[in-house]
């Protein structure tokens, strides 16, 4: 939120730009690929629709490069985590000219991270490209870029206590959430200002806080 004329605490949502976040996870689920467990990689994917017929340029795939494009992902994953964070530490202060926001349009247009249709970018893991290719463009409606919300009031009251027991300016407190589709209540700062996490996690007020209180705080370099 910005207040014209004066400083203030904001927070969005991804509003769509973790759609890379989304099609990454269902390269990974629709492939049935068993990533090692981490607490920077998030739960299964929960539309049920993962269940069904898997795209047919799956089949393609030997069992070889599904196990090698099994170890290739999560350096992709973390390499798209990453570019988020990047991405808002760029981001133009409120207020900002034409210029700015252009220049900020551009770099999330220019993203070497997440290339499709070819992802040219993945050449050096051809197996994790392969696998890509052949499950991007399959993501149906039905699975969100922002699937869950949190309450506005309990934004504003962390932002704040946050920016109080610090000491650090108002406008300090700037975090992004993205709300990935994904199973249970689960979530993870990516870096500062950047938090990922599930729609569970968003509707139960106690995990709401929790990870509001960590986003927050991330952006300050706290723990």
């Amino acid at each position: 939120m910005h207040i014209a004329g004066r400083p203030s605490w904001r927070f969005e949502h991804g509003n769509g730009q973790a759609s890379d976040l989304q099609d990454a996870l269902l390269s990974r689920d629709l492939a049935g690929l068993a990533v090692p467990p981490s607490p920077d990689v998030p739960p299964p994917l929960a539309a049920d629709w993962l269940a069904g017929q898997p795209p047919a340029g799956l089949a393609a795939l030997t069992a070889a490069e599904l196990t090698a494009a099994t170890a290739q992902w999560p350096g992709w994953w973390r390499q798209l985590l990453a570019n988020k964070v990047s991405i808002g530490d760029s981001r133009p202060p409120p207020g900002a000219g034409v210029e700015a926001m252009m220049a900020w349009a551009k770099l999330l247009c220019e993203s070497a991270v997440f290339d499709p249709p070819g992802f040219d970018s993945l050449a050096l893991v051809p197996e994790l490209q392969a696998l890509v290719r052949a499950t991007y463009g399959t993501r149906p409606r039905g699975l969100a870029d922002r699937p869950g919300s949190f309450h506005h009031q309990l934004i504003r009251s962390i932002a704040e206590e946050t920016a109080e027991e610090s000491g650090a300016p108002i406008d300090a407190m700037d975090v992004t959430a993205h709300v990935l589709d994904v199973r249970g209540s689960w979530w993870h700062v990516a870096g500062p200002g950047c938090v990922l996490c599930s729609p569970a996690a968003t509707a139960d007020p106690g995990v709401a806080e929790q990870l509001l209180r960590a986003a927050f705080a991330s952006r300050l370099g706290r723990p």
